[in-house]
């Protein structure tokens, strides 16, 4: 057996190599991946080490030649768990089918969608055959419901979206985007997700109102002319959703008369903050 190492991507070649070198003197065999020769590394056999720059262990349980769908379909199917499963990928290069149609597959041949069994599933052309290898790893343990969400108002560019993403992922939250029936809000979260390496691993939904998006839990919302002082941020208890408005316009009024409280962050300025600005800082105060 084998076990693929993926490296963070901060990683450079040479702090590649002491990887290595350091692995090595450990006792693991170690080579560079064919697949990706770059901040990837296979170890033989079981690999349960804590390492610094090694972001995921995974462990290789089929590595195949194939050349249709048919055939990948048939290797998930002999080496996933009887109970069913749920196939992740990555797919290198330009390979002549998707997860989605895998998914489909699957679905017909009577496999169950079992969260708690994740394959692993890469593919890269390799002459007239695709190389498919498939592995394991733990599914995310689902979590309680968040104390605190982020609440996006409307947002109007990808790249409102995608800072909001990144604070996500850093601070294990779930972000949440209103987008009053504007398509284009809708358009910005879709290609949010294409900028921001992770958004998978976190909780991203999509609301038509902020009403909706709230929910029952109490909304904080922040404007530059809020009555509230940061302070009151200390005093929060139990679920509550941090609402914040677009880049081009801010908050809605209607929104702001609709929350618990509008808060003022920071020293009077007459310059607003950017809405993940204003996130951090408030997440800050919470913290």
């Amino acid at each position: 057996m084998q076990t693929l190492l993926k490296l963070s991507r901060f990683i450079d070649s040479d702090e590649q190599k002491q990887l290595v070198q350091e692995l090595v003197r450990k006792g693991f065999r170690v080579r560079s991946d064919s697949l990706v020769p770059v901040r990837r590394l296979l170890v033989e056999g079981e690999f349960n080490e804590r390492v610094d720059g090694v972001n995921a262990a995974i462990p290789i349980i089929a590595e195949e030649k194939t050349r249709t769908l048919s055939d990948v379909v048939s290797v998930l199917k002999r080496v996933g768990p009887a109970e069913g499963f749920v196939v992740k990928a990555n797919f290198i290069g330009d390979v002549p089918f998707h997860l989605r149609a895998i998914r489909e597959r699957l679905r017909k041949k009577k496999v169950v969608e079992n969260e708690d069994n994740v394959l692993y599933l890469e593919a890269k052309k390799t002459g007239d055959s695709v190389l498919v290898r498939v592995g394991t790893f733990s599914a995310p343990q689902s979590v309680a419901r968040p104390s605190v969400v982020l609440v996006l108002e409307s947002p109007k560019t990808a790249f409102e979206v995608a800072d909001f993403l990144r604070l996500g992922i850093c601070f294990g939250l779930e972000v949440r985007v209103s987008t009053g029936g504007d398509i284009r809000s809708l358009h910005a979260v879709q290609e949010a997700k294409g900028i921001v390496k992770g958004h998978e691993k976190m909780s991203v939904q999509v609301f038509r109102t902020t009403e909706q998006a709230v929910g029952d839990m109490d909304a904080i919302a922040f404007s530059l002319w809020g009555k509230e002082d940061e302070s009151c941020l200390k005093k929060l208890s139990g679920p509550v959703a941090l609402v914040f408005g677009n880049e081009e316009r801010g908050l809605r009024l209607s929104t702001q008369k609709a929350c618990k409280a509008v808060v003022r962050l920071g020293p009077k300025s007459s310059e607003p903050m950017r809405a993940s600005q204003a996130a951090s800082y408030a997440l800050g105060v919470m913290a």
